[in-house]
C-alpha cells in the first residue's frame, strides 16, 4: 500500500511540474479565506489583471509585471505561487 500512495504522489507532483507555467508575471494568489469574493477580486485587480479563479473563492489567478508578488501581498495576498497558476488555469480551463 505505501509504493501505491508514493506512486500516486509522484504522478501528482510530476503533473504540477509539468502544468505550472512557473512565470512570475502568472500567480496564483491566495487572498484571506474570510474575506469576500468581492473583497478578494478588488485586491486582486489592485495588484494586476485577473486571469482566471484559483478554484477557491479567495484563490486567482493574476498577471502583471515583474513585481506582481509584491503587489499582490501589499493588497492582502497571502500567498503567491507562480508554480501553482498553470494546475489552477488548468482546471479552470483558462489558457493563458
Amino acid at each position: 500500500m505505501p509504493a501505491v500512495l508514493l506512486l500516486q504522489a509522484s504522478l501528482v507532483a510530476a503533473a504540477v511540474a509539468a502544468t505550472s507555467p512557473k512565470n512570475p508575471e502568472i500567480v496564483a494568489a491566495v487572498f484571506p479565506p474570510w474575506w469576500e469574493p468581492a473583497e478578494a477580486i478588488r485586491a486582486a485587480y489592485a495588484a494586476g489583471d485577473i486571469v482566471g479563479p484559483g478554484g477557491t473563492r479567495f484563490v486567482l489567478i493574476v498577471k502583471g509585471g515583474p513585481d506582481l508578488a509584491a503587489r499582490v501581498r501589499a493588497a492582502g495576498g497571502f500567498a503567491v505561487d507562480p508554480n501553482a497558476a498553470g494546475l489552477c488555469l488548468r482546471w479552470s480551463g483558462v489558457d493563458v
